[in-house]
């Protein structure tokens, strides 16, 4: 008798037991509350574990790779998450703030090998503002050095961008719109002398090309019309109707 009292006393908080565990508790109103250990689809490999109040995630979360190793560490903090993504082989791969869930502030993009390859700036998902590209180097150990600048509207190219040598000297040069580049556009040697100077619309080259050698003096020019070069009767119509043109100009 008394055995039977002491199972039917245990029973109902057997029970409980089962059915509430400190992990992965939802509320009444099924909201995620406590710790969280989340597993891979079809797999007993850990992809997540962190903690929520009110369905919010709160704290530290640690991200896992079906392998196990680790992908990336999260800090939460109300509206706002501080990020670091790693490769597999253990090396940063990106660090950055998300504002609202989507991407914002500077993020800095980095190799397998440990090189910083990008910066950019992001305004709610997008990029907005400067990026940039660097030479492959290893951080801490080598002097950065900027390959490439662009500017950045809502996630598009618009603006001024630039190329770099690896001396720093200016490569080229010119300017976006809406994504596209869009008038004049500079090349030059490592000497500083003008390679190439032509024109953009578009996206496309469009106008007179001229290229130079590296004594300034011209190599040969060439015309280009929606990216395509001019030859031939298509040539001479379209140098004709330029001349005309200029000529229409100056006298308006």
């Amino acid at each position: 008798m008394r055995i039977i009292i002491i199972i039917l006393l245990t029973l109902p908080f057997n029970m409980f037991a089962q059915t509430r565990s400190l992990d992965n508790f939802t509320d009444a109103n099924g909201l995620k509350q406590g710790i969280w250990k989340v597993k891979h689809e079809n797999s007993q490999a850990l992809r997540y574990t962190g903690s929520f109040k009110d369905n919010k995630p709160s704290g530290l979360f640690k991200y896992y790779y079906p392998t196990g190793l680790l992908s990336a560490i999260m800090k939460f903090s109300e509206n706002k998450a501080y990020a670091t993504m790693y490769h597999e082989n253990g090396n940063i791969m990106s660090v950055g703030k998300y504002l609202n869930q989507q991407k914002d502030s500077v993020w800095y993009v980095f190799s397998q090998r440990n090189e910083l390859l990008n910066s950019e700036d992001y305004v709610e998902g997008k990029i907005h503002g400067k990026q940039f590209l660097y030479y492959p180097v290893e951080v801490n150990k080598d002097q950065i050095k900027i390959m490439e600048m662009y500017n950045y509207n809502e996630g598009l190219k618009h603006g001024s961008w630039e190329h770099y040598y690896e001396s720093g000297h200016l490569k080229a040069k010119g300017k976006c719109k809406n994504g596209y580049k869009q008038g004049e556009v500079f090349y030059y040697f490592s000497n500083g002398q003008i390679d190439i100077r032509g024109f953009y619309k578009d996206g496309e080259k469009n106008g007179l090309w001229t290229y130079y050698n590296e004594d300034g003096s011209v190599k040969k020019e060439a015309h280009f019309r929606n990216g395509n070069v001019l030859k031939g009767k298509e040539l001479e119509l379209y140098i004709q109707q330029r001349k005309e043109s200029k000529i229409k100009s100056k006298i308006e």
